[in-house]
């Protein structure tokens, strides 16, 4: 099991992964789009190599949709 989905799985919550951006290697806004769902209560982006995600999107994504 990979770190992030540990807490994730822990309280219970079915962990759903968005793919990553080519270059980067970072989440994909976009694919975050495809994957929220009315179940969806919460995105929990990693940020990997020391390279912050494109937060200004996903933040859009989640005043839009009402998540944390």
């Amino acid at each position: 099991m990979s770190r992030p989905r540990t807490p994730v799985a822990y309280t219970g919550a079915v962990p759903v992964f968005a793919d990553c951006v080519a270059d980067t290697w970072q989440i994909d806004p976009e694919a975050i789009r495809f994957a929220i769902t009315p179940r969806t209560k919460a995105i929990m982006v990693v940020h990997l190599y020391g390279q912050p995600c494109a937060l200004d999107p996903i933040l859009e994504l989640t005043r839009r949709h009402g998540l944390s």
